[in-house]
């Protein structure tokens, strides 16, 4: 008789309004986790290291998929840990592994693994301010040899931002490069800041934002590299 009374208040509970719901919070949270972990992360851009191609206070998704059959190319922008005061950052990928990479006169050049001459990357992405104007980090050192899973980013406002060329932080027992283990995802949306007052995504001049995509290929190609 007990059996079937338990039984009885159980089959109750299941159809019950108040399991109906903690059932579809507990799918919600699960599936939240499952997309955050494995699918797609959402970030505020803080500060004006990649100006102007992310401003601050910009809303960004990353696609966390395309690196778990892949690796970054280059020209991905990409959150990461550098391992630095527990903060992620957003910088673009300059160099990969097997690159020579120097930077002279205020450029970059590369040289690819197995080519034997250094070729300068052109970076339309860069505005007036920033063109010609990518020098050495405090340290001075201007040449860099990537090995095996090394890549070494860049900010795109490039007078104001602490990168590879500084070791994020300061060179003192700290490598330039970051491990692709240690590369969070790469953008592939930008939408823009959200104005609490106007209720929408609007650019730094105020004027209504439009989402940019970026497809699964490199965020830029380098044909000169090709």
């Amino acid at each position: 008789m007990d059996s079937n009374q338990n039984q009885s208040k159980l089959n109750k509970f299941l159809k019950s309004q108040w399991f109906l719901f903690i059932k579809d919070v507990l799918i919600i949270i699960l599936l939240v986790f499952l997309v955050k972990a494995f699918i797609a992360e959402t970030f505020v851009v803080k500060g004006v290291s990649m100006r102007n191609t992310y401003y601050n206070d910009e809303f960004i998704i990353l696609d966390r998929i395309s690196y778990l059959f892949k690796n970054p190319e280059r020209g991905d922008v990409v959150v990461f840990d550098p391992h630095v005061n527990e903060k992620f950052y957003l910088k673009r990928v300059i160099g990969i592994p097997g690159d020579e990479l120097k930077i002279q006169d205020g450029k970059i050049f590369i040289k690819q693994k197995g080519k034997t001459e250094f070729i300068e990357i052109i970076e339309p992405y860069l505005n007036e301010e920033n063109k010609g104007r990518t020098f050495t980090g405090p340290n001075g050192v201007s040449e860099y040899k990537l090995g095996e899973d090394e890549y070494f980013l860049i900010g795109d406002n490039r007078n104001y931002s602490t990168d590879s060329r500084e070791c994020f932080v300061n060179c003192d027992n700290r490598s330039p490069f970051i491990s692709k283990k240690d590369i969070r995802g790469k953008v592939f949306l930008d939408l823009g800041h959200f104005s609490l007052k106007e209720m929408k995504f609007v650019t730094e001049d105020g004027d209504e934002s439009k989402p940019k995509f970026f497809g699964v290929d490199s965020s830029h190609d380098y044909p000169e590299l090709k």
